[in-house]
C-alpha cells in the first residue's frame, strides 16, 4: 500500500472509529495510526534514498563524486533510522492500545527489517563501486612500453616490464581517462626510453577521445546504421592499447534502449558477453545485407 492509499484508508477508518468507539479509544486509535503513517512516510523516504543512490551511480562522472554523494545518502539514512527508532519507542510506550498496538508493533518490526535491507543495499553498492574500480584497473589498464612506428603510434606490450615503465589507466569507460606513472624511478633503460613516454601518452589520450566521440553517436536509427557510424568514428583513431572489450562497451553504451534490446537478442547471453570479433563480423554482415536489399529496391 502506498502512502497516499494508506492516508486515504486511515481517514476512512478514523470516520468509522468516530461512530463506534468511545472517546478515549478513539484518541488511542488515531494516535497509533498517525504514528503508523509517519513510519510509512519515513520508510518511503529510505526507499527514495536507495533509488537516488542508484541514480548517483548511473549519472556521476568520477569515483570521487560517487563517494561524496554516497556519504550524503548515508548521512540522510542515519537520520531517518534515528527517527524510526524514536517512533518505535513512542509506540512501545503506548499503554492503552492493547491488541491494536501489538498488531502495529509487528508491522513496525517488518518495516524496520525493510529499512535494514535498504541499509545493507547501500553498503553492498559501495562495495560494488570499489570492486568495479579494481576491475577496471586490472582488466583495462594496458602496460605501455614502446613508441612510434610507421605512420601510426603503436603501443608495444612487454612481458618483462619494470615498475618504472608502467602506465595505469584510471577511470576509463564512461567519461574520462587519467594517466599516471607508477613508481617512475630512474633506471639505465628508463632514461633511454624517456622520449617515448609522451608519444605513448598521446596515443592513449587520442584513443580515449575517440571512444568518447562514439558515445555521442545516438539516435533512432537501425542497429546497422549505428554500427556504420561507430566504425566511421573509430577507424581513423589510434586505438592501440584499448582492449576489444572497452571498444565494444563504448559502442553498446551509445545505443538507445530499443537498439540495446535488439542487440542483446542477437547474441545468446547478451552482446557484451560475446567476443568483439564475433560481434563485428555479424554486424558487418548485417550492414552488407542491408546494402544489397536497398540495391534491389
Amino acid at each position: 500500500m502506498t502512502i497516499s492509499e494508506y492516508d486515504t484508508r486511515f481517514h476512512e477508518l478514523s470516520r468509522h472509529a468516530a461512530m463506534i468507539l468511545p472517546t478515549e479509544q478513539k484518541r488511542t486509535f488515531c494516535f497509533v495510526h498517525g504514528l503508523r503513517l509517519q513510519l510509512c512516510i519515513k520508510t518511503e523516504s529510505m526507499a527514495s534514498m536507495g533509488r537516488s543512490f542508484l541514480d548517483v551511480i548511473d549519472h556521476t562522472r568520477t569515483m570521487e563524486e560517487i563517494h561524496r554523494k554516497a556519504q550524503g545518502v548515508l548521512a540522510n539514512s542515519t537520520t531517518t533510522m534515528a527517527s524510526l527508532v524514536g517512533l518505535f519507542k513512542q509506540l512501545s510506550r503506548t499503554q492503552r492500545a492493547s491488541n491494536l498496538v501489538e498488531v502495529v508493533l509487528v508491522q513496525v518490526r517488518l518495516q524496520e527489517a525493510y529499512i535494514l535491507v535498504l541499509w545493507a543495499m547501500v553498503a553492498i553498492l559501495l562495495k560494488f563501486i570499489l570492486l568495479k574500480a579494481a576491475q577496471l584497473v586490472s582488466t583495462v589498464a594496458p602496460l605501455v612500453r614502446g613508441g612510434a612506428q610507421g605512420q601510426g603510434c603503436k603501443a608495444l606490450v612487454s612481458a618483462e616490464v619494470e615498475a618504472s615503465d608502467v602506465f595505469i589507466i584510471v577511470g576509463l569507460g564512461r567519461h574520462e581517462v587519467q594517466l599516471e606513472r607508477v613508481n617512475p624511478s630512474p633506471s639505465p633503460s628508463h632514461s633511454a626510453r624517456e622520449s617515448e613516454w609522451a608519444k605513448a601518452e598521446a596515443v592513449l589520450h587520442a584513443a580515449t577521445r575517440c571512444l568518447r566521440e562514439t558515445v555521442l553517436i545516438r539516435g533512432d536509427e537501425t542497429l546497422q546504421a549505428m554500427w556504420l557510424k561507430f566504425q566511421a568514428v573509430l577507424q581513423p583513431c589510434p586505438t592501440h592499447g584499448m582492449t576489444d572489450k572497452v571498444i565494444l562497451e563504448s559502442f553498446y553504451r551509445g545505443l538507445g534502449p530499443d537498439n540495446r534490446s535488439n542487440a542483446d537478442q542477437l547474441f545468446a547471453g547478451g552482446m557484451l558477453h560475446q567476443p568483439y570479433e564475433v560481434i563485428a563480423e555479424l554486424l558487418d554482415g548485417m550492414v552488407e545485407a542491408n546494402k544489397e536489399t536497398k540495391k534491389k529496391q
